[in-house]
């Protein structure tokens, strides 16, 4: 990972990546983790990665779009 690319993560809340179309949402701020508890939950579904949340692609856009609307900032992979 390159300078740049390392301080676009320490400045946004949440980065997303599509692994074999199965959608990991990794939270990079205290705010970003209190927004996934308050609206996913660790104990939604199957977690092991908590905070790192694990969650099925036809649900991004929503989750992106709520994101989004609390204010909080999302990169990630063009393929989610």
């Amino acid at each position: 990972m390159d300078k740049q690319a390392s301080i676009s993560i320490m400045t946004t809340d949440f980065t997303i990546q599509n692994v074999r179309g199965i959608i990991l949402i990794e939270p990079h701020t205290d705010t970003a983790r209190v927004w996934l508890e308050e609206n996913i939950g660790h104990d939604n579904g199957f977690q092991p990665w908590w905070p790192t949340v694990v969650v099925e692609r036809n649900y991004m856009g929503d989750i992106i779009d709520g994101m989004q609307e609390d204010g909080l900032t999302v990169i990630g992979d063009d393929e989610v």
